[in-house]
């Protein structure tokens, strides 16, 4: 059957999200009984994954919150494989009920983000898992296998690709969202400034019409004055004469 399912979430969200792959239950019993024989001959199959990551890709140290110089005898890392290793167990069991599965695997990826996981990452995980498995199966990895953990790998991948992809329009359309804002405030403080320095400028010319006003009404009042003083003289000498 086919699982042409939609991606929860925003239409930009659906619209990066691919179909995701057929489910073969033919691939994924084989894929199953095969991780249990990896398990049980390479119990330290995290160390051979981390060193062919690492070696191809050292940057991707940097995607992990603890110590991952040293492999061997590194707990913090056996605690993260062991970790990794039940999920995959889980989804490996839960692929037959794919959509509650595809729900898990998605919020997975929207997780993974938060710690700097991109979508390109998930290729490169991949082709690094293939060579564990080598690794773990020796001659029975061969393309029937490689091909059965392709289909897997692609159920269990694809709804983690689409968990980041989602996670990044997200986080994109929030830091937009944030620039837009910064500007909106950016602008309004601009026209504020432009008010208050217009509004200073014809304040300072008011006062100066006040201050020419006061100092004109100051010149005229010694004169009125001396009018109504020798008026009152004047007034005064007749009383008296």
């Amino acid at each position: 059957m086919s699982d042409r399912r939609r991606s929860s979430g925003s239409s930009e969200d659906e619209a990066h999200a691919p179909d995701y792959p057929s489910f073969d239950p033919v691939a994924v019993k084989l894929a199953r009984k095969q991780w249990k024989r990896v398990v049980q001959l390479v119990p330290n199959w995290h160390e051979v994954f981390f060193s062919y990551l690492f070696e191809r890709a050292p940057y991707a140290r940097t995607l992990f919150p603890f110590d991952v110089d040293r492999l061997q005898g590194n707990s913090s890392l056996a605690e993260h494989a062991k970790r990794v290793g039940q999920a995959l167990e889980t989804a490996l069991q839960g692929l037959f009920e794919y959509y509650s599965l595809v729900e898990v695997l998605e919020k997975l990826g929207r997780r993974h983000f938060k710690y700097g996981v991109e979508p390109e990452h998930i290729d490169l995980f991949e082709e690094t898992f293939y060579k564990t498995l080598a690794i773990g199966l020796g001659k029975k990895w061969n393309p029937e296998a490689r091909r059965a953990w392709e289909i897997v790998c692609g159920l269990i991948l694809s709804p983690i690709r689409t968990g980041i992809l989602q996670a990044r329009t997200k986080a994109n359309h929030l830091r937009a969202k944030e620039a837009e804002r910064k500007r909106q405030l950016e602008m309004a403080a601009a026209r504020l400034e432009g008010r208050v320095a217009s509004s200073g400028v014809q304040f300072s010319s008011d006062t100066e019409r006040s201050r020419r006003s006061t100092a004109a009404s100051a010149t005229a009042t010694p004169h009125c004055g001396l009018k109504s003083n020798r008026f009152s003289s004047n007034s005064l000498r007749k009383t008296i004469l």
